[in-house]
């Protein structure tokens, strides 16, 4: 019914265009909004697995609505922190705060440190969808008290936001803190597993949104070659291809099984939802690019042409694989796991250089 829902919904809804940043589709979100879906993806006890299914099909339009970066993740974080009033106007669609937790190559991330009876903040970092946003949940750690998010307005002294346009389709900003002033209630007060817990949610819905994708572009390959003829013939009848059609289905089926286990696995323990998280992000990564770039292959140059939704999927998928911590940070963290180390060490922040 959920899955059903959802496919409803996005269905009808109109990708943008490759290359280009789509303007903020408010009806969407206000209908979102109207009908509970923002309320569901914001609460921590929702089933994992009906989540995942939901954002699956969101992920099947191409739509690029940031329902993972403007709802799920911020929504959580403010209900864990008890900021019932915050978080009820996030799901009412009255306001959008977007959270900003990928790093940025080369700099530092966002560190608090006392200032007085408040913070300061230093640091950069990306708030993938923050464009549209005027407000930000900003991972930080604080200095000797481990991470925590600090709710952030756009407008804030110290606080310098760059906004551009995204290879997804999306609108990001890029943020810059110099000595910017976080008065002591900005901070939500999580602890490390509340702080893990959101993340890790996070992860589990961008790998079935990425599932989604996958299915997306299956389906619009096997069009294309029952549809497209060489020597008289659809160029799904030569070996080669139908077998080259065969692996990507067999990757989407694996993708998807993955995507629903990582999200079953969110009620686990901490230990055992971040190995299973990892194996599904690290796999998908890798999977996701194979049916990508297979399926630009199978179209020829009109796959990354601004008419096709290949092109579309293809770089979602490809901003998929970078961010939420890159395909490579995961295979590594993984093989901790199997070696017996619980992590990789430094800061549950620290998910590799993953700008979107």
């Amino acid at each position: 019914m959920i899955r059903d829902s959802g496919a409803k919904l996005f269905g009808r809804c109109e990708r943008p265009r490759v290359g280009t940043a789509a303007a903020f589709d408010a009806a969407l979100w206000g209908e979102l909004a109207a009908n509970g879906w923002l309320a569901f993806l914001a609460d921590p006890g929702a089933a994992g697995a009906d989540v995942a299914l939901f954002l699956l099909e969101a992920g099947r339009a191409g739509v690029s609505i940031p329902l993972i970066d403007c709802a799920l993740a911020p929504g959580r974080a403010l209900r864990l922190a008890g900021r019932a009033d915050a978080a009820e106007r996030l799901v009412r669609g009255e306001g959008r705060v977007a959270l900003a937790a990928e790093p940025v190559a080369g700099r530092n991330a966002p560190v608090a440190s006392r200032s007085g009876s408040a913070w300061a903040l230093d640091g950069e970092c990306i708030a993938p969808a923050g464009g549209w946003c005027d407000a930000f949940l900003v991972a930080v750690e604080l200095d000797g008290r481990g991470p925590d998010f600090a709710l952030i307005p756009q407008d804030r002294p110290g606080l310098t936001a760059m906004r551009y346009a995204g290879m997804d389709g999306c609108q990001h900003a890029r943020l810059r803190f110099e000595a910017a002033s976080a008065p002591s209630g900005t901070l939500l007060g999580l602890s490390a597993d509340g702080v893990g817990a959101v993340l890790a949610a996070m992860r589990a819905a961008a790998c079935a949104e990425a599932a989604g994708h996958m299915a997306a572009l299956l389906a619009a390959t096997r069009r294309h070659v029952l549809a497209r003829k060489q020597f008289g013939k659809p160029i799904a009848s030569f070996q080669a291809v139908e077998h080259r059609i065969a692996r990507m289905v067999i990757a989407v089926e694996e993708a998807r099984s993955l995507a629903l286990f990582a999200a079953i696995r969110l009620a686990a323990d901490a230990t055992e939802r971040d190995r299973a998280i990892s194996g599904a992000k690290a796999k998908i990564g890798a999977l996701s690019r194979f049916v990508a770039q297979n399926a630009v292959q199978l179209h020829g140059g009109m796959g990354v042409s601004e008419d096709m939704p290949v092109g579309h999927h293809f770089r979602r998928l490809a901003t998929f694989e970078a961010r939420h911590g890159t395909t490579r940070h995961h295979r590594d963290q993984v093989a901790a796991f199997v070696r017996g180390a619980p992590s990789l060490g430094g800061s549950l922040l620290d998910a590799g250089a993953g700008a979107a």
